[in-house]
């Protein structure tokens, strides 16, 4: 059963993906509206930035810790299921939007800048991803049970909580990508320009 869910987040995830290509494609990169920070002016400035690392650590701690609480309230809700899947959709789109930009603006080597904005922290915060809307959309069915307190796959709710901290510890073990290794691998790839 867990095969044909995660085929299901992906067909979503990925719809929303050639939704974000298309949108770009058919609207330009102009029509996308605030993809400056995605202009080369703007992207050398990182080559050259100072980087305060603990307060950019507090910064993503609580922007990416707050993404995933309110996918947590999200799926208590009593649609929680649908917007959870929603959620990969826009996840998806922003990912195609933002790819299709740098192609469009840079070429080939707007795909190398993609892989130097996303790496190495997306290598952890898309499978995290998807395993929170599996977990929360499996509590989202288990929350009132007949017979008992358990989810789609028979799992008890504190069998939930252990998942739930091990995911935020890895979301946290992503953090700390982003914070301190993404900055030095979209330097190497900004050497292109």
């Amino acid at each position: 059963m867990r095969s044909k869910e995660e085929h299901r987040q992906l067909i979503f995830f990925l719809s929303g993906f050639l939704i974000g290509v298309l949108y770009i494609y058919f609207v330009g990169d102009e029509g996308a509206g605030g993809t400056d920070f995605l202009s080369l002016q703007n992207l050398m400035q990182v080559k050259y930035m100072d980087i305060a690392y603990e307060e950019y650590f507090w910064y993503l701690l609580k922007k990416r810790l707050g993404i995933l609480f309110l996918l947590f309230a999200v799926a208590l809700a009593l649609p929680g299921k649908i917007l959870l899947f929603g959620f990969l959709m826009v996840f998806g789109c922003s990912m195609g939007s933002m790819l299709s930009v740098l192609v469009m603006r840079y070429g080939f080597e707007g795909v190398l800048l993609f892989l130097g904005l996303v790496l190495p922290q997306d290598i952890v915060y898309v499978p995290v991803f998807f395993s929170w809307v599996y977990l929360l959309a499996g509590w989202n069915e288990g929350l009132f049970p007949r017979g008992g307190f358990r989810n789609r796959a028979g799992h008890s709710i504190r069998h939930g909580f252990i998942q739930f901290f091990c995911l935020t510890g890895v979301t946290i073990i992503g953090i700390l990508l982003e914070c301190y290794v993404n900055p030095k691998v979209l330097n190497f790839f900004l050497k292109i320009f």
